[in-house]
């Protein structure tokens, strides 16, 4: 349960409730069946409460507090009930416990949802309208560049800087991706695409860049330049991550009726506490990091019809998987 000070006022009000309706039980009725049976429809007020405030587990340590308290009463009062009727009472308590609980927690669920929804819609939006303003000044900045270069005395790294903005336009805009045409590719092919564009910058950073392909291929249905992007970017994260010396392994494999990717590198990881903000938009730990690209990635992911995720423990690297519905899995 939760210990913000609404919840042990909660807390507090379902345990008075059952403490107050066990004394009353125990106190009033004496061997009045009719009166114990009240009893027994008050109980599930407290039982209720701790299930909606609560969800399952609240629901259903709530009744076993009510069978405990309860059932003693009734077994003192013999002759009147069976052994068989005092346990069916106990197991609609708990089934109603668990029940309404179970019923709190998916609504919770789905109304959490719900707000994520939003939220990504809300980002995405603004997303798309920075990345097309930022597209502009980025498109004038290269006009400038190309045609009086050298009037400009501009500093060496302004190239750089240039392509730092040009990642942080792309990752804004796969954030809100527009629908695009999807065609039948071999994930193998996408593979090499990407690991091609980024030989030169993995030797620039004394990384070996390196693949592991299956051999019989994986045909998908994707729109090869969105994962594209997104592929790049992670290989472009491994790298980054990387010490000199390091590896970073691109791999696919056939897996059922998916196709799986992963890019690990044998950078330092991710530590257990970022690892459940990773894919969080605008959450990074790299310094000058836009917190876009793993965000936008999963996204852009998700609306192929797959999922990305990481595996990390600290020390030992990170592995990003992409996994996407193979184009036939029957064959």
């Amino acid at each position: 349960m939760q210990t913000n000070p609404h919840s042990r006022l909660k807390a507090f009000c379902v345990l008075a409730l059952v403490v107050g309706l066990t004394a009353v039980h125990y106190t009033f009725g004496g061997h009045n069946m009719d009166v114990h049976l009240f009893h027994r429809e008050l109980f599930f007020i407290p039982i209720l409460l701790g299930a909606f405030w609560f969800g399952m587990s609240g629901g259903i340590a709530t009744a076993v507090a009510s069978v405990l308290l309860y059932i003693p009463r009734l077994i003192f009062m013999q002759g009147h009930l069976t052994w068989t009727t005092l346990g069916f009472q106990a197991v609609v308590f708990l089934m109603v416990g668990a029940l309404l609980g179970w019923l709190s927690d998916r609504a919770k669920r789905q109304r959490q949802a719900a707000l994520d929804a939003e939220r990504q819609a809300v980002v995405g939006r603004a997303a798309t309208a920075v990345a097309g303003e930022m597209a502009e000044i980025l498109g004038a900045l290269r006009r400038m560049t190309a045609e009086k270069p050298e009037n400009l005395g501009l500093d060496p790294d302004y190239q750089a800087e240039l392509d730092r903005l040009q990642n942080m336009v792309e990752a804004l805009s796969n954030y809100a991706p527009t629908p695009k045409k999807r065609l039948s590719t071999d994930i193998n092919t996408v593979i090499k695409e990407q690991v091609a564009r980024f030989q030169e910058t993995a030797e620039q950073a004394s990384v070996r860049l390196v693949t592991s392909l299956d051999s019989k291929g994986c045909p998908i249905h994707v729109n090869d330049e969105q994962l594209g992007d997104v592929i790049a970017a992670l290989i472009r994260n491994a790298i980054e991550a990387s010490p000199n010396g390091a590896t970073v392994e691109v791999s696919s494999l056939r897996s059922g009726a998916c196709c799986e990717l992963s890019v690990k590198d044998q950078g330092p990881g991710i530590k257990p506490e970022h690892q459940a903000r990773i894919f969080t938009p605008f959450f990074t730990t790299k310094p000058g990091g836009s917190g876009l690209a793993l965000a936008a990635g999963r996204k852009v992911v998700s609306t192929m019809g797959g999922e990305l995720t990481l595996q990390s423990t600290p020390g030992e690297g990170a592995r990003f998987i992409i996994t996407i519905p193979r184009e036939n899995p029957e064959t």
